[in-house]
């Protein structure tokens, strides 16, 4: 289990297998065992991944009465970043992809009940050098 105050970022290409990447390691970490995970969109735009508990309506069951699998939720984040604006210019020489940042929900955060959090995922923008 993440400690209250523990930085987790990791930052990725745009693709569920990138993402499916990070959110194994991540729930490896947070000590993830067969239990109901939830997920919600924040009030800025973030996938959000966390517990689900049932007299908590802040977080939405995933679908379908299986064990959580983390391959599903990569397809289903990586939808949902895709849809998102990105600006994919800058002023340096080389490239810029969209891509994702996952990291740990903190209390400070703009999600409801984030005490049950674990990641969330945005947009990011990643920037290659010529």
């Amino acid at each position: 289990m993440f400690s209250s105050n523990q930085v987790l970022q990791i930052s990725g290409d745009l693709n569920p297998s990138d993402i499916k990447n990070a959110l194994d390691y991540a729930m490896e970490l947070y000590g993830y065992v067969q239990s109901p995970i939830g997920w919600q969109f924040s009030e800025d735009n973030k996938f959000c991944i966390g517990k689900f508990v049932n007299d908590n309506t802040d977080w939405n069951k995933f679908p379908l009465d299986i064990d959580f699998d983390t391959e599903l939720a990569a397809v289903l984040i990586y939808k949902y970043l895709n849809q998102q604006e990105y600006i994919l210019d800058g002023p340096y020489d080389g490239t810029y992809e969209k891509g994702f940042l996952m990291k740990t929900i903190k209390s400070d955060t703009k999600v409801k009940s984030s005490f049950y959090g674990i990641v969330s995922f945005e947009v990011f923008v990643n920037f290659y050098a010529k």
